[in-house]
Parts: structure tokens; C-alpha cells; sequence
């Protein structure tokens, strides 16, 4: 056997699903294999089971039979193509007839019938991995075998290659009820669950109403409670954003005091410069503003002796403490009331 024709045996073993671009490395390989040999019979049944051009295949099997007259493989795919082509004459019924009775007498059929059962026995006991070998064995030795296509296609969870196995029944068998069912249930489009009338039905039924009794004894303190919760709600909103709205004016006043200052006296401009020591001013007052606000706050919250704490560290000036530590006491005082 010559090494090409070795790689394309490979190849076509492996391409069970029918890769067209393995189909093709495959025919390559055989044809290479035939330019060697041109009686390499193999090579030409290769060819004739990996091409769907219906006159190539004809042609392979005419060349194995000008081999070998009597190849029972050859005899069987020729009167079945002649058989099944369009123009039903008298030649085509013999066809026909010819192929149904040689269908049980070819070799190659026998050893695929063994390696079918070999596989369906594996199926049974378990063992799936040894039925796919047997079941792809029962197809390389006969790609028409219907019930190994079958079988396989029960092994597979794939949906694409399940198709492929049902395709391939219905290319020899296109009445095949299972592989008719199989296209079937996998054409199906998936129904989501909002479209699936009963299961809709189930998700927006409407919740039946309580009775006039059952409503008059449920105590009313959790819809108080939630018509409560709404407004102490809404003031934690409010309170945050003016707390953000006087953060970000601070931060505007410094961020400006602190770009114009050294600009305006980079320039040497008088007005410039007066202007950022305006916003520096008014930087200054709200940093003691807030430190008031702060010192307010904690005395709200029943922080006093936080208070008098800071006031002893920094020398016992209480009325000093908040222009001292201005935005520290406005902190402190909203994470207090953050955590209450």
C-alpha cells in the first residue's frame, strides 16, 4: 500500500462528519495514490464514497469494475445510482431490482453488519465509547449502512452532527421516519417562556385578592411603616446633595485660589492677582464656616465630648476649635450621623 493512499485512508476515517476541507485533502491523496497505481481499487471506492458529484462516483465505479468485473461494492452503488437517476425505463427497473438482490451479497456489507452489532451490543452494556468505534467501523466499511448512521446519531449530543447523520440516512433512505422525526425535533425553534402560552399563563396569572376579613384583621403598621420610610428617605437624598453642593463649592475656591494666585503673579497682573485673593478670602470663610457647621452638627449628634477633646489638645479654646479644624469636624459630624 503506498503512503498516499495510507494518508487518505486516515483522512477519510477521520472526516465521520464530512469536513469538507479533510473530503478534499483526501481526494488528493487518492488521486496521488492512482497516478502511482491507476488498479489501485481502493483508491477508486475512496473517491466514489468521498465525492457527491453523482458523475465522478459513477465513473470511479466503472473503473473499479473494468479492475475487477465482479466487485460486488461496485456492482451494488452502480445499479443503485442507475436506479434512483431521473427517466424511469425498463434499464432503471432491472437497475433497481439488481441492486436489491446483490444488497445482502456484498462482502463488505457482512463485516459492517458484524461491527453494527458489535456496537449496538457495547450501546447496551454501557460501554459507549466502544460502540461510536464499532458504530464508525460499520460505516467505513459501508457508508450506507442506515441503522449505523442511526445509531451514531443517538451518541451524539452535538446538534450539527446529529443533522449530519440524519441527512445521511435521508440521502439513501429519504422516507426514513426516525431521521425524519430526528430533522424535525431539531428544526424546531426553542419557544421562549414568555411566548409558550401555558407557561405564560402560569408567570402572570393574576394573584387571587384577599377576602374583606383577611384584609380588616392584617394590622396596617407595615404600610404605615413604608409610607414613613418614603419620606426619611428622601431628606437623606436632599441632605446629601447639599452636602456635595457646599463640598464642591470648597473645592472650587481652593483648586481656583491656588491656579490663579501663582499665575497672576507669574503675569505680574494686579487684578488677576486681587481677584484670586478674593477667592482665597472666600476659600478661608467657607473653611470656617463649615468648621461651625461641624462643631453644630456634633453637638446635635451628642458628640460634646469629642468636642471638649479636641478643645483641651489644641490649648482649651472652644470658640477657636472650628476655624481651627474647619472641614475635619464637618466630617466627622456627617460620618456620626452616617453610622446612627
Amino acid at each position: 500500500m503506498s503512503t498516499a493512499l495510507e494518508k487518505g485512508i486516515a483522512i477519510g476515517k477521520s472526516n465521520l462528519f464530512g469536513n469538507p476541507r479533510k473530503q478534499a485533502e483526501a481526494i488528493e491523496y487518492f488521486k496521488q495514490a492512482l497516478l502511482e497505481n491507476p488498479q489501485e481499487i481502493e483508491a477508486w471506492m475512496w473517491i466514489s464514497q468521498l465525492t457527491d458529484d453523482s458523475p465522478t462516483k459513477r465513473y470511479c465505479y466503472q473503473k473499479v469494475l473494468e479492475i475487477e468485473p465482479n466487485h460486488p461494492l461496485a456492482k451494488q452503488f452502480l445499479d443503485f445510482q442507475n436506479a434512483t437517476e431521473p427517466g424511469f425505463t425498463r434499464k432503471k427497473i432491472s437497475s433497481l431490482q439488481t441492486f436489491f438482490e446483490s444488497h445482502q451479497q456484498a462482502l463488505p456489507q457482512s463485516k459492517a453488519e458484524t461491527s453494527l452489532q458489535k456496537g449496538v451490543a457495547a450501546l447496551k452494556s454501557g460501554d459507549k465509547k466502544s460502540a461510536m468505534q464499532f458504530l464508525k467501523q460499520a460505516i467505513d466499511e459501508n457508508p450506507r449502512d442506515v441503522n449505523a448512521w442511526l445509531w451514531v446519531s443517538s451518541l451524539i449530543d452535538d446538534p450539527e452532527k446529529k443533522k449530519f447523520c440524519f441527512q445521511k440516512v435521508l440521502a439513501i433512505e429519504p422516507q426514513n421516519q426516525h431521521a425524519l422525526r430526528g430533522m424535525a425535533t431539531l428544526n424546531r425553534p426553542v419557544q421562549s417562556l414568555s411566548s409558550s402560552p401555558s407557561v405564560a399563563s402560569e408567570i402572570h396569572r393574576p394573584q387571587v385578592k384577599a377576602s374583606s376579613s383577611y384584609q380588616q384583621s392584617v394590622p396596617q403598621s407595615n404600610k404605615t411603616s413604608q409610607n414613613q420610610v418614603r419620606p426619611a428617605n428622601t431628606q437623606i437624598v436632599k441632605k446629601r446633595k447639599r452636602i456635595s453642593v457646599w463640598a464642591m463649592l470648597g473645592l472650587g475656591l481652593f483648586l481656583s485660589y491656588m491656579i490663579l494666585f501663582p499665575f497672576s503673579a507669574a503675569i505680574n497682573s494686579k487684578e488677576l492677582g486681587e481677584f484670586a485673593m478674593m477667592l482665597g478670602f472666600g476659600w478661608g470663610f467657607h473653611y470656617i464656616i463649615s468648621g461651625y457647621i461641624g462643631a453644630f452638627k456634633m453637638i446635635k449628634n451628642g458628640q460634646i465630648l469629642q468636642l471638649v477633646g479636641c478643645s483641651i489638645l489644641l490649648g482649651g479654646l472652644p470658640l477657636l476649635l472650628p476655624a481651627v479644624l474647619g472641614y475635619f469636624l464637618l466630617w466627622w459630624a456627617n460620618r456620626a450621623e452616617k453610622t446612627k
